[in-house]
């Protein structure tokens, strides 16, 4: 089939299955989070599993984006790629049609694997289709859809829900994976394979560890801080990652290269990209609390998150310029310090509910990630070895969907720990509610139908103290987690400047 097209037509087809399976990847990061309160509400789910709805997709990618990295080097980009689109494909399908949210939060997860899969390998098919002189170009291209998609996603998925359903969040992912699944098996050709051998203890070694540690901040909350199974979980993660040390060290082929974190540059950037992702986990948040507090429609609640994602694509280029001039410590501390900004703005204006008010601190968060995020990127991987930077690529893209993850879990501990506390607390203010399970009206804010039928058997003034309880429980723990990440961006601020201070940076 190859043979039947001009090496144009090759490229172009090549680059459009590519970019679309890009697009998807990104949107299906950020449009989500809209859509919560709508799905809790149609899937009787609770706010719990709602969180996991997101963090399935975004733990799966953080497990496999390195072992999918090694994996198309070793078997083939071209075999890499076509699988992970059809996993994405019939896992957005079967996503799309859940019935339950066991159903859509296990899909997510699998969906995810297909993300971590196209990944990877969607670069090196790029740099394969064009020319050298043209493969700036190509991959600046596919980058800017990327992030374009990912700054549209939510006002899409707002839209979608609040005029069709939340399942076309999903559906529509269904024909640009059929159309990406077509031209890629027309344009892009059998790539080379290595003699390299997947380090199978590594990985699974490694992937328990992550799960696992994840998987206690996720259950916290269900099972107690305290509980012997939370214990069990951290102590587990604990042994796995000191065999995963272990094995590395004895092994041919390692899954993680440890020697690249002998170049010092390489080594802070990887920490500088762990800790603002970290710390933005609260911001998948912030879609679905402006449904919650302030009754923001799906769509504008999706608006509100489109703006936050704005400076990404107009200041990428100014952090570059600033990095080329200067270095990219200065990029990296105006971004962190702006990302503080935007939170310690957040949380003294948020209670207004205004858009306007928020304004300085939606704008200044995404140029913030974008300075600390995109111009470290680039110095970590030029920093090392050019037989490495494929390694280092995949390195940093392990370290942005674990700290996401990781961030996303301990900020939604924090949200459901800090909201029965402070829920509990204020029904036992009253007579007329100390009586009542709190964990009863989970889900009330997003009007979950149990909730709402065991709400509407109170009386007219236990309703009342119920529902401003309820608010004031959830403001509050919103507000906590805003400073916890706000504390977070100051010590990534300090850090930074002390290490970076002590290392030498070229420009």
């Amino acid at each position: 089939m190859l043979l039947k097209l001009t090496e144009k037509q090759r490229r172009w087809l090549g680059f459009i299955s590519v970019a679309s399976c890009i697009a998807l990847i990104f949107t299906d990061q950020s449009i989500l989070p809209v859509a919560i309160p709508t799905i809790q509400k149609d899937l009787l789910a609770t706010s719990f599993q709602g969180q996991w709805m997101i963090n399935s997709y975004l733990l799966s990618m953080a497990v496999f984006i390195l072992a999918a990295g090694k994996l198309s080097g070793i078997i083939g980009y071209r075999r890499i790629f076509l699988l992970g689109l059809t996993i994405f494909l019939f896992a957005s399908l079967f996503c799309a049609i859940s019935i339950n949210s066991i159903w859509l939060i296990s899909f997510r997860f699998i969906q995810g694997i297909g993300a971590a899969m196209m990944i990877p390998s969607s670069y090196t098919i790029l740099l394969d289709l064009f020319p050298a002189n043209r493969r700036g170009l190509a991959v600046g291209i596919n980058t800017a859809v990327g992030s374009f998609f990912l700054s549209l996603a939510p006002y899409i998925g707002g839209l979608l829900t609040q005029y069709l359903s939340w399942r076309w969040v999903f559906w529509i992912n269904i024909p640009i994976c059929f159309i990406g699944q077509i031209f890629g098996i027309l344009a892009i050709g059998k790539s080379e394979t290595t003699n390299d051998k997947f380090d199978f203890k590594g990985f699974f070694l490694f992937s328990l560890a992550m799960i696992s540690i994840i998987l206690a901040f996720m259950q916290a909350k269900i099972w107690g801080w305290f509980s012997p199974a939370i214990i069990m979980l951290f102590i587990i993660s604990i042994i796995f990652f000191l065999f995963f040390l272990a094995i590395t060290k004895k092994s041919k082929y390692p899954y993680i290269d440890f020697s690249l974190f002998k170049y010092k540059i390489f080594s802070s950037v990887s920490l500088i990209i762990f800790l603002q992702m970290l710390t933005t986990g609260i911001t998948i948040f912030w879609a679905i609390y402006f449904q919650y507090l302030f009754g923001f429609s799906p769509a504008k609640a999706g608006f509100v998150m489109l703006i936050v994602s704005i400076p990404i694509i107009v200041m990428a280029p100014i952090g570059g310029i600033l990095m080329d001039k200067y270095s990219v410590k200065v990029p990296t501390i105006i971004g962190l310090a702006l990302t503080l900004f935007s939170f310690i703005w957040f949380v003294i204006f948020f209670h207004t509910g205004s858009i306007l008010m928020l304004l300085p601190s939606l704008l200044t968060l995404g140029w913030g990630m974008t300075f600390s995020l995109t111009p470290t990127s680039a110095a970590g991987i030029t920093s090392v070895p050019n037989n490495m930077r494929g390694m280092a690529a995949g390195m940093f893209g392990t370290f942005r969907n674990v700290g996401r993850s990781i961030g996303f879990a301990i900020v939604g501990a924090i949200l459901l720990n800090g909201e029965h506390l402070f829920f509990s607390k204020d029904l036992q203010k009253s007579s007329l509610t100390d009586s009542l399970d709190p964990n009863a009206f989970d889900g009330l804010l997003a009007k979950a139908p149990k909730a709402i039928d065991i709400f509407d058997k109170l009386s007219k003034n236990a309703q009342e103290i119920v529902k401003s309880s309820y608010i004031a429980a959830t403001t509050k723990a919103f507000i906590i987690a805003n400073v916890f990440a706000a504390f977070l961006a100051f010590i990534s601020l300090i850090w930074v400047i002390i290490r970076l201070k002590k290392t030498k940076v070229k420009k």
